[in-house]
């Protein structure tokens, strides 16, 4: 259950979202500037040097505010004319990472993004699982629940990150609008059965595996045979199967805001 406090959170309340906007930003100069001279002062300590190749990426890095992949940097490279394969660009961003102006995260549990560690500051993060939008933000009352937390049990906290699942403005939009099938569904949405093809056979089976039109499911994973969850009790669809299967949300409840933005896809 989300406490009413963190539901207004997201029709604007009392925190603020880190960037907004389609894409990435850009940085302030003297910070990029400075950050690039930090970094280059630090290898220097260590004995080690940056190449031409090494240079062009952390350039683009520090100029471009958002989560970005390896491949996306590459992207970008050659967008101002410069070729660089994907491993050498793989090496730099992990580089920068090792002397700590960069960190590696897995916002979904399976693709690496890269974005700047920005020493003192702090965000948490709301990620769609159906177009990859991430959008950053910060909310006062929640540092201050996660500090009261830790008081109460006598924990020293270190860091944390919290990433909170589900569906940006835009797809939570379309989904309401329509139906999709059951394999495109995410993980840990809720979801009702509509409707589907293939026939009184497709039905048949289905309903054999307790599935039938007007049953609310969740999705618990959707990773080879899709998982549901009704009632309490898991069913595993077979893909094929699970491609007949139309659904619509089971709470069409579109998300409103406060034109944060849908974030930056990624």
């Amino acid at each position: 259950m989300v406490p009413g406090w963190l539901r207004h959170m997201f029709r604007g309340g009392g925190g603020r979202a880190c960037r907004s906007g389609g894409g990435p930003g850009r940085r302030d100069g003297s910070l990029h500037e400075n950050e690039r001279e930090e970094f280059l002062r630090l290898l220097g300590e260590m004995g080690e040097d940056l190449s031409r190749e090494g240079r062009l990426v952390l350039d683009l890095f520090l100029d471009t505010e958002g989560h970005l992949a390896a491949e996306e940097v590459q992207a970008r490279l050659a967008e101002r004319g410069v070729r660089i394969d994907l491993a050498t660009v793989t090496c730099a961003l992990e580089r920068f990472c090792r002397f700590g102006i960069a960190q590696k995260i897995k916002l979904n549990g399976k693709k690496v993004y890269y974005e700047h560690l920005h020493v003192g500051s702090h965000h948490d993060h709301l990620m769609c699982t159906r177009c990859g939008a991430v959008e950053e933000f910060f909310e006062p009352r929640l540092e201050a629940c996660q500090e009261d937390v830790t008081r109460r049990y006598a924990f020293l906290p270190f860091r944390h990150r919290l990433v909170i699942y589900g569906l940006c403005r835009r797809c939570a939009a379309g989904l309401a609008a329509g139906t999709l099938p059951l394999h495109e569904a995410a993980c840990g949405e809720k979801v009702r059965v509509v409707g589907f093809a293939g026939g009184a056979n497709v039905q048949g089976r289905l309903a054999a595996m307790g599935l039938s039109v007007g049953d609310e499911v969740e999705v618990v994973n959707n990773a080879g045979p899709v998982i549901v969850s009704r009632g309490g009790v898991r069913l595993a669809v077979g893909l094929g199967l699970a491609e007949k299967v139309h659904v619509a949300p089971a709470r069409p409840e579109v998300p409103r805001g406060s034109g944060a933005g849908t974030g930056q896809g990624g």
